[in-house]
């Protein structure tokens, strides 16, 4: 019994005192569920990037709990992530999508980055990676 009530009480607390997720987490843990997701087909990548997405989210809603008056800088940048990955989940929730709506997607990733950005820099990382899933997703 006192086992049990020592192992509850470390999980109970590990999650209540947990630090909501940063970007990088984010970044790597897309980019290994891509990498697994790389072989399969369809509905299975779809499946993957939806676990993946749900992560996205989740990471979201824990700043959200947090109730910070003015956002902070990892919030800021983990709601990067969940905004670069709009477009591609736009596309999970049906069929295989057209090369329209994979084009559309395409574009919507790079105008919501490059939209702050000098003409000529380079895709985020996180738009780096939406774009990775996008061209997953539309093989």
């Amino acid at each position: 019994m006192c086992k049990t009530t020592l192992i509850l009480f470390f999980a109970f607390a590990s999650v209540v005192w947990a630090t909501p997720r940063t970007k990088a987490d984010l970044l790597a843990d897309l980019k290994s569920r891509r990498e697994k997701a790389a072989g399969l087909d369809f509905t299975k990548t779809s499946e993957e990037f939806k676990k993946a997405f749900a992560s996205v989210k989740a990471a979201v809603d824990n700043y959200k709990k947090l109730k910070n008056p003015v956002l902070t800088e990892a919030e800021e940048q983990v709601l990067y992530v969940s905004y670069s990955m709009e477009p591609v989940n736009s596309l999970v929730g049906k069929s295989k999508p057209t090369a329209q709506d994979c084009d559309k997607a395409k574009r919507q990733i790079i105008l919501e980055d490059k939209g702050t950005k000098p003409e000529d820099s380079t895709l985020s990382s996180e738009a780096t990676e939406a774009s990775a899933w996008l061209a997953l997703l539309c093989k």
